[in-house]
């Protein structure tokens, strides 16, 4: 859910950059839970099943694993809504046009 989350955020911001969309940027589009909500869920998860049932070394690797990957994907988000933020700016002030065509060469790669 939370890996969703973030591409899904990572998606519209990028989108917004690219397309110059200011509605893109709208912060009710690039909402997302709270502040680390859902890291701090994973994380207290992960220490609840390291205490409670004492896994042997391959599973709480997995599971510190897991903990961290939440972090990451917390800091993706952080970084998908400060590119939204940004683009919103950016899109605002008229772009050179080597500017537009390296976009357009981008998003014709992308295809």
């Amino acid at each position: 859910m939370m890996s969703s989350l973030t591409d899904r955020l990572f998606y519209t911001a990028s989108e917004a950059l690219l397309n110059r969309d200011n509605e893109l940027c709208d912060p009710s589009r690039c909402r997302r839970r709270g502040d680390g909500t859902l890291e701090k869920q994973v994380d207290q998860g992960g220490v609840r099943l390291l205490v409670r049932f004492s896994p042997d070394a391959s599973d709480m690797r997995e599971v510190v694993s897991t903990m961290k990957i939440s972090a990451n994907l917390e800091s993706i988000a952080d970084h998908s809504l400060t590119i939204a933020r940004r683009a919103k700016t950016l899109n605002d002030l008229q772009a050179p046009t080597y500017v537009l065509s390296a976009i357009r060469m981008s998003a014709s790669l992308k295809r």
